[in-house]
């Protein structure tokens, strides 16, 4: 199977770490980029051509809150494997777009578990472990960075394969994020249980 380039990105961040400088490297490439609420927040600070995540699919449906970014069309774009694509060829027709990279980490739970306000359906990052695990899921055609330390190995193979990352990188970063969704959620429920 060949390696897809990437064209399409969801950016959605708490630890903001070199994700300004992996974005503007990533719009050199010419990806479109989509994020979150507060991420598109911090790129547009930065001039970076970025578009709200909720333009994927066309509707607004929870005052651009996180939970928009589970939208089924999203979620398609994630996890069609690149058989169903090239059987389906009228996806834009059914407003599935494409996403070749997903950005998405998930910061520290206790941070958020700590605080007065804490809301474990609002606070727990569940859309993100979500997103996450569909991303992952599909690395035979999409590409996942759940670290900031992933960002390196992405812009070397897209450097030395035309604006492609190779299979063994996405498998390599997939593992990676199944272990820190696995330990997020370790974490979680150990903090919760005491």
């Amino acid at each position: 199977m060949k390696d897809p380039k990437i064209k399409r990105a969801i950016v959605s961040v708490s630890n903001f770490e070199d994700v300004v400088e992996f974005c503007h490297i990533l719009i050199e490439y010419g990806v479109e980029i989509f994020a979150t609420v507060e991420t598109l927040q911090i790129l547009k600070k930065e001039n970076i051509r970025v578009s709200p995540f909720y333009k994927l699919h066309g509707v607004v449906i929870f005052s651009e809150k996180i939970w928009d970014i589970l939208h089924p069309s999203i979620v398609a774009g994630l996890a069609l494997p690149m058989e169903k694509i090239a059987q389906n060829k009228h996806l834009e027709n059914k407003n599935i777009k494409l996403v070749d990279l997903l950005v998405c980490n998930l910061g520290s739970p206790f941070k958020v578990i700590n605080s007065k306000s804490f809301d474990l359906a609002d606070d727990i990052n569940i859309a993100r472990l979500s997103m996450l695990s569909v991303g992952a899921a599909n690395s035979r055609r999409v590409t996942v960075a759940s670290e900031s330390s992933d960002y390196h190995a992405i812009l070397t193979d897209m450097s030395n394969h035309d604006g492609k990352v190779q299979g063994s990188t996405r498998f390599e970063l997939a593992c990676k994020s199944f272990k820190r969704i696995s330990e997020y959620s370790r974490l979680t429920a150990h903090h919760l249980e005491a």
